[in-house]
């Protein structure tokens, strides 16, 4: 029984591991149109530079002669003016842990902000998108501990991952490792500590981050001409987590069969 636990702990920590992390650099830097843990349409206003351009003839003379039609003309003096055509434009904005990835209103495509354990995204609302107020407000302006609290869970997470393997060697390669062998209780107590203490500050900070952008995004939605919706990075975040869980149940259980 041990041996299926020591074979099954490693893949599913590592399961949980790739899946959180994914979550975790969405949208910015990777995965920018596939997830994310909200999501804002609207159509905002743009003014677009146009240039106009007019041409004055100052003279145009046709003189005739017995031998050809002789043009006469002065250059043409061009004068260009610009004026600020408004259109309607559909932005979306994706928020995720690290930043945010938004539709530049100069090119329409997507731009993303540089990531950061601690993203503001006031400038997106108001320079680089130009959101009514009543919108921007219902956003959150930025996350000042959830994102860090992540980065540590999946520290932990990944700390554990490396004591299961340590131990599942082992325990798999006893002649080999010997010295890995005598170090069980450790790397099994470490593994557990390390696990439970980065399952509940996942869990406190994955909800907390639940709570905030569900509330922005019920607030967002009610506005007219917004769409407002949670991204999958939550189903990512809380799925990593569960599978974190599993495998945590698994060390409980073959401590209590080991003895």
């Amino acid at each position: 029984m041990n041996h299926l636990y020591h074979s099954l702990s490693p893949l599913i920590l590592l399961a949980a591991f790739l899946v959180s992390l994914l979550a975790f650099l969405a949208p910015t830097p990777i995965l920018s149109d596939r997830v994310s843990l909200l999501e804002v349409s609207t159509n905002v206003s743009s003014s677009i530079s146009v240039k106009r351009w007019y041409a004055e003839d100052d003279s145009v003379a046709l003189a005739y002669s017995a031998h050809r039609f002789v043009r006469r003309a002065k250059k043409a003096n061009a004068s260009s003016s610009s004026a600020a055509a408004a259109t309607t434009v559909p932005v979306t904005v994706k928020i995720g842990p690290l930043g945010a990835c938004f539709t530049n209103l100069t090119t329409t495509h997507q731009s993303c902000m540089s990531p950061s354990f601690t993203p503001i995204f006031v400038d997106v609302y108001d320079d680089a998108l130009k959101l009514p107020s009543s919108l921007s407000s219902t956003l959150p302006e930025q996350f000042p501990l959830t994102t860090t609290a992540i980065f540590v869970s999946l520290a932990l997470l990944a700390v554990q991952f490396l004591a299961v393997v340590f131990s599942s060697a082992s325990m798999h390669a006893s002649k080999k490792l010997t010295f890995l062998d005598k170090k069980q209780p450790m790397l099994r107590k470490a593994a557990t500590v390390c696990g439970g203490v980065g399952l509940v500050v996942g869990l406190a900070a994955t909800g907390a981050l639940r709570v905030q952008l569900g509330k922005a995004a019920d607030k967002a939605g009610k506005l007219p001409g917004v769409e407002a919706k949670l991204g999958p990075g939550f189903i990512q975040l809380f799925a990593g987590l569960a599978l974190q869980a599993v495998a945590g149940a698994f060390l409980v259980a073959e401590a209590f069969t080991s003895k």
